[in-house]
């Protein structure tokens, strides 16, 4: 997969594809009908163009109403490394800045689609907006397309439960602790990936020394509590996978006051300080609770992980 930073990298040879258009938070079973509607368009056609996926730095309302601007499923990182598992040919990159948040739907289209991206077809969801105040919608962009010379596949919702795959739905269920439900929804389980860095060293004195990730600010935690999941450490010849014990939480038998993710790596003997790793949540196990004493939280993880091993079906 291509990848271009900005409009002004578009080549002539980046022109004349599949475009889709979406910001693609999350990726999720909805993004991915996109991307096979893409795909099978292409295959309809004489020279079977590249598809390119054209998205964001940045979630709009960063720019437009920081204060509704959500957490995020995917950080730019994490979308390019699962759109690297998907069928894209080209991922164009755009910086969503002032100046793009203020154009008016047909200069959205005709400046910037039109223009620089010369589509043969364009390919996005029902619920798509652009322009100034969001005021492009599918309608619009049907319209509007078959005047600039582009037809336009509008995908409908992808429904599950009765209700259409959406991020926003994704973000509410990670909110309310259901990583198993958001994972149906995802196509995957959610996962969370941090640079792990030096903590206060109490979990190897409790008998569980934990990984303390540091994670970036706009990626979306989820409820508080200890997770059973599985966790990868990233750039490494060897791509293992460990059972994992998470805990998300503020630590309250310590009195702590911030959010912190801890991992604890089933069976695992080793220095993991400024190591990258991807944890995957596969199931909540419980709130975070206060204990009266560190032998009692040690008692309870001791149950966690027990927990966790059934739940991974890993060997005790």
């Amino acid at each position: 997969m291509k990848i271009i930073h900005g409009l002004e990298n578009i080549s002539e040879k980046d022109q004349n594809q599949i475009v889709i258009l979406g910001f693609f938070d999350g990726i999720h079973k909805g993004h991915q009908s996109l991307i096979q509607e893409a795909e099978k368009i292409s295959s309809t056609l004489n020279d079977s163009p590249s598809l390119l996926l054209y998205t964001f730095n940045r979630h709009p309302l960063e720019i437009v109403n920081p204060e509704r601007a959500p957490f995020l499923l995917t950080t730019l990182e994490e979308k390019i490394e699962l759109l690297e598992k998907r069928q894209i040919d080209l991922l164009l990159i755009g910086d969503f800045n002032e100046e793009i948040s203020k154009l008016p739907p047909g200069n959205f289209l005709k400046n910037i689609v039109s223009e620089k991206l010369k589509p043969q077809y364009v390919v996005t969801g029902f619920n798509y907006r652009y322009g100034k105040n969001h005021k492009g919608n599918v309608e619009t962009l049907s319209k509007e397309g078959k005047t600039l010379g582009f037809p336009v596949s509008v995908v409908n919702a992808v429904m599950m439960d009765g209700e259409p795959v959406s991020s926003t739905r994704i973000r509410n269920l990670l909110i309310a602790g259901s990583v198993e439900k958001a994972a149906e929804l995802l196509g995957r389980n959610y996962s969370i990936s941090g640079i792990v860095t030096r903590g206060e060293g109490r979990g190897k004195t409790l008998g569980f020394p934990t990984a303390n990730l540091q994670i970036p600010s706009r990626k979306l935690l989820p409820k508080i509590g200890i997770y059973a999941g599985t966790a990868r450490i990233k750039n490494k010849p060897l791509n293992k996978e460990w059972g994992a014990a998470v805990s998300i939480g503020k630590r309250p038998t310590f009195n702590g006051d911030q959010i912190v993710v801890e991992v604890y790596l089933l069976h695992f003997n080793g220095n993991l300080y400024g190591e990258k790793i991807e944890i995957e949540l596969i199931k909540r196990i419980r709130d975070e609770e206060k204990f009266a004493s560190a032998e009692d939280l040690i008692e309870k993880m001791k149950e966690d992980v027990s927990l966790t091993q059934k739940i991974l079906e890993l060997p005790r």
